[in-house]
């Protein structure tokens, strides 16, 4: 596997076709593109942004997803690492799918995994991080639900104090409402390797190092102040929140500033985050079992768990997703479906049962199967 990933892993999706062309830097610039992708998913028109995305993904993935994923598999590449350069970097180029002999099918379908950067020497830096990392104990540092959340995010706290069993109990220190400040992370970061923060998030498209997460009484934790943290033995963050993963478009589109590549300058591995607004409860459901695949891989290879994740994320039936969380009681305060992880932004929690949507979608056996609920979510780095 060591040897797949070091032949080829690093693969540039910048292209267009013979007229010069450039698909995704066309649709990034059209407005339902902005208004949707980088404007977020509103969960009131969760159904109407999952259409927009599928016809997105749907002419990304025949131009520029096969013709990779062909390559790829005639040179018996397995695991990807993807870097999108300027508005391209808005896609989740994994998502993109296309029709083959297989049917419908996509890169996170065909790849073991797939991962992103924000240039090749940040790849290797994080990929020498992860090997150093390897060799120490794992220990859990996370926020959740911090005091002041508008609307609460009780999904999040539910998540990590499920995610926390998963780790010795001298092994974590988790953090909740009034408890959840920047002060505590500053205290507890240098012994964690594994740092989880479930807060409200929000990038601003409007200058340079416009996104922060939000802390206990709306205390915020920004760009600048994420890239001074004592980060050296992080092996993994897990960014659960509205617009973690984005990069900064506009302002400046050659760069690749945001809150991820923020941790990765602060020196951690690997950040998993989220391309736009993500809905509470399936974000917990995909969460919490990443950390389950994670902990069950040999190597706790987070791309591959993320791939796995989402995976069982877009094939879940209600019935399995009921029995899942029957078996995980810490979820139980699993019960809105319309809280959003976006700081600003007061959507009112529908306290229904968790797997009733406003949408077509609760007609569907499989009701987070579109890419809305799980695409969004891309790990930088290793």
């Amino acid at each position: 596997m060591d040897s797949q990933k070091r032949q080829g892993r690093h693969t540039d999706p910048r292209s267009g076709n013979a007229g010069g062309r450039q698909p995704g830097r066309d649709l990034a610039r059209a407005s339902p593109f902005r208004r949707g992708v980088l404007g977020g998913a509103e969960h009131s028109g969760l159904p109407r942004f999952g259409l927009l995305l599928r016809k997105i993904l749907g002419e990304l993935g025949p131009q520029l997803a096969q013709p990779l994923e062909e390559a790829l598999r005639r040179t018996s590449v397995t695991d990807a690492v993807l870097i999108p350069c300027g508005r391209t970097a808005s896609i989740p180029w994994h998502a993109a799918t296309w029709r083959d002999e297989r049917g419908t099918t996509s890169l996170s379908a065909t790849l073991k995994s797939v991962a992103y950067a924000p240039s090749a020497g940040s790849w290797m830096s994080a990929r020498e991080g992860a090997v150093r990392t390897a060799r120490l104990p794992a220990h859990l540092v996370g926020i959740a639900n911090p005091r002041g959340s508008s609307p609460p995010l009780f999904g999040a706290e539910a998540e990590l104090r499920q995610i926390s069993t998963g780790f010795a109990p001298e092994a974590q220190d988790v953090a909740f409402g009034s408890d959840a400040t920047g002060a505590f992370l500053t205290q507890q970061l240098p012994r964690a390797t594994h740092l989880h923060l479930g807060c409200h998030g929000k990038m601003w498209h409007d200058g340079k190092d416009r996104a922060a997460l939000t802390l206990a009484d709306a205390e915020q934790l920004t760009m600048s102040r994420i890239r001074r943290l004592a980060g050296e033995n992080l092996r993994l963050v897990v960014a659960a929140a509205c617009e973690s993963g984005t990069l900064e478009l506009f302002q400046q589109p050659e760069e690749a500033n945001g809150l991820s590549t923020a941790f990765l300058h602060a020196g951690a591995a690997g950040v998993l985050g989220a391309l736009w607004q993500i809905p509470d409860l399936p974000t917990a459901l995909l969460l919490t079992r990443f950390y389950e695949l994670l902990g069950a891989e040999p190597d706790g290879d987070p791309a591959r768990a993320l791939t796995e994740a989402q995976t069982w994320m877009r094939t879940l039936t209600r019935r399995a997703a009921r029995r899942y969380l029957a078996e995980r009681p810490l979820l139980k305060a699993l019960q809105t479906s319309g809280t959003l992880r976006g700081a600003g932004r007061r959507a009112r929690p529908r306290p229904t049962h968790p797997f009733r949507h406003p949408s077509a979608l609760e007609r569907l056996r499989m009701p987070y199967a579109g890419p809305e609920y799980w695409a969004g979510f891309i790990l930088h780095g290793c």
